[in-house]
């Protein structure tokens, strides 16, 4: 049986330009760190993907280089729609 399971770099690389992204968590718990993390190296080192939605319901990270600050990235988000304790991404 083939294995479902794939790395975090082959999971970021199915994100095309303008997609839509959800992410959880609040502050530094539940947030997929690795994931964007590696889906920032991508946009670094590719300029893409751009243009992203991003979606989330509370502030993530710790408004230096964790959780949604991996977003703050000009042309990586195009629009970002959020619910409580939401902050502007760097």
């Amino acid at each position: 049986m083939k294995s479902k399971l794939i790395s975090v770099e082959q999971a970021v690389s199915l994100i095309k330009d303008g997609d839509k992204i959800v992410v959880g968590g609040f502050v530094g718990s539940g947030h997929p760190e690795a994931l964007t993390s590696a889906l920032e190296q991508r946009f670094i080192n590719e300029q893409h993907p751009r243009d992203l939605e991003l979606y989330f319901v509370a502030g993530q990270g710790d408004s230096a280089d964790h959780g949604l600050n991996h977003f703050g990235h000009e042309g990586m988000v195009k629009k970002q729609s959020a619910g409580i304790g939401a902050w502007h991404l760097n």
